[in-house]
């Protein structure tokens, strides 16, 4: 095997290095361009100018970036120029055997059915969404970057080319983190009549509950969701990566989840937003 190079220091990289070391797979560099960090983990963290003479051929890259605002199609094309491969996210399990990390949804193991695809597919109602699923799909197949869908960043919720929502909104917001989706359809000239959030972050949710001050009709709940009650050990981080810490009994702190159906009766949404870090799936089976 080449050697190889993490590019990323973030909470996401972290994680995964801390998995190669536990694994004994060998990590000769980290690549990052902002961190202050000399090492980690006694891993040497250069930026990328650092490598400039070096011949990267003998290193294989991994891309270890879990953040939609750098262009890791940009990225991966000039990684590609010196390295000798460089691996996107669906890749990771390709350089070991041995390797897995399987709590991010997006390494599951879990393989869907062309039955399956097509059944969600047919349900989406505009061609914009059912050509993001095909590149989801095709992306996750064969883990090529190029074929990931690039991500609309400052209207995510409020994409161009799909149905327009009413003015007047029942929202619920799974995952509100801070509140930015709310605040950002506030901007937009919605009007939130009655809003219904869950945010399980502590740190998240003390700013959450400021949203209180424009919305009128609120409920804000500190839980995670799931399709019963339990409780998981969960990763506090204070910012959009926060997370539930599965098969780790001692990492993270313990935080209730609960069913969307038991504190929604009655209610009547327009709007259920879900961005919960890998737990829709199991979400969505508590909301029926």
């Amino acid at each position: 095997m080449k050697k190889l190079i993490v590019y990323g220091i973030g909470s996401f990289s972290r994680n995964l290095i801390k998995e190669f070391v536990k694994k004994k797979i060998k990590i000769d560099f980290i690549i990052d361009q902002k961190t202050c960090l000399k090492k980690f983990l006694g891993i040497n963290i250069k930026k990328f100018s650092y490598f400039k003479k070096f011949n990267l051929k003998n290193y294989n890259c991994l891309i270890a970036l879990n953040n939609h605002y750098i262009n890791v199609k940009s990225l991966s094309h000039k990684l590609k120029e010196r390295f000798n491969r460089v691996y996107s996210p669906i890749n990771y399990p390709n350089i070991s055997n041995i390797f897995s990390f399987n709590n991010c949804y997006w390494l599951s193991k879990k393989k869907y059915t062309n039955y399956q695809i097509s059944k969600v597919i047919k349900i989406l109602k505009d061609k914009k969404s059912k050509n993001i699923l095909n590149n989801v799909i095709k992306y996750r197949n064969n883990g090529n970057i190029f074929d990931c869908p690039n991500p609309e960043i400052k209207d995510e919720y409020i994409p161009k080319g799909i149905s327009k929502y009413p003015k007047k909104i029942n929202f619920i917001d799974c995952g509100a983190c801070t509140g930015e989706v709310i605040n950002n359809f506030i901007k937009k000239g919605f009007i939130i009549e009655n809003l219904i959030a869950f945010e399980p972050d502590k740190k998240n949710y003390k700013k959450l509950i400021e949203i209180k001050k424009k919305v009128k009709k609120v409920k804000i709940f500190k839980f995670g969701l799931w399709k019963n009650k339990k409780k998981f050990r969960f990763n506090t981080l204070g910012n959009t990566s926060s997370s539930i810490q599965m098969g780790n009994k001692k990492k993270g702190k313990l935080i209730n989840f609960v069913k969307l159906d038991n504190y929604t009766k009655n209610f009547r949404p327009d709007i259920i937003k879900y961005d919960i870090e890998g737990a829709e799936y199991e979400a969505l089976l508590g909301s029926k």
